[in-house]
């Protein structure tokens, strides 16, 4: 299984988009690859997470060569253009989690999922998602690069996250977690992963990989 260790950091980090310096510096790469073979993709993507007692804190750097990005509504079908995801399952089980997704122009959409699971091998399950849930007080900051890149920086309230009982996690907790990426400015849609589920199903609960929260 796939493992990411999240450092704790004193200091948040500045909500500008740019997950590249101050507190980041302290927060591992992960390397997103192709969703089904585990390959190098053909754009790279990069990711960060951290926490305090506050907030997960969840940064993407993310190459591109032509944005697709027209949604401009929270809760828009972003999956169906350029989009980065993050899925959650903070309460050991793989049945119920949240899913975030951000696109380039800054729109986010947010959703609680319930997944009965489906079968090993197969994918999903009966898929029950509910973009109605907002995430209270979340804030995220996109930002397009001149060079035809663009980045994500976003802080999850834990006092927002239900399943996890609405407070931090102690150092040392897990939980299941991936982070997925949509690029439809390629010839190909290309799907890539931190943890591939090795089908084109993000919703592959059971290839989800292990978020550690580090201490101080």
């Amino acid at each position: 299984m796939h493992t990411y260790n999240a450092p704790k950091t004193t200091e948040p980090p500045l909500l500008d988009g740019n997950p590249g310096h101050g507190a980041w510096e302290q927060a591992p790469f992960m390397t997103l690859t192709d969703c089904v073979t585990g390959d190098k993709p053909a754009l790279t993507t990069r990711c960060k997470l951290l926490w305090d007692e506050s907030c997960l804190y969840a940064g993407y750097l993310i190459e591109d060569r032509e944005i697709v990005s027209t949604f401009s509504r929270r809760d828009d079908p972003l999956y169906e253009e350029d989009v980065v995801e993050l899925f959650l399952a903070p309460a050991g089980s793989l049945k119920y989690y949240y899913e975030f997704n951000f696109s380039p122009r800054d729109v986010l959409l947010d959703a609680v999922v319930f997944n009965d699971g489906g079968q090993a091998g197969v994918g999903r399950g009966k898929l029950l998602t509910m973009t109605e849930w907002n995430c209270e007080d979340i804030a995220w900051k996109a930002q397009m690069h001149s060079h035809g890149d663009w980045s994500v920086i976003a802080a999850i309230p834990f006092a927002s996250l239900h399943f996890a009982g609405n407070r931090p996690p102690k150092p040392g907790e897990a939980w299941r977690m991936n982070l997925c990426r949509i690029e439809y400015g390629l010839p190909e849609p290309e799907y890539t992963a931190w943890s591939p589920p090795e089908m084109l199903d993000f919703h592959t609960t059971e290839k989800f990989g292990q978020l550690v929260f580090q201490g101080e």
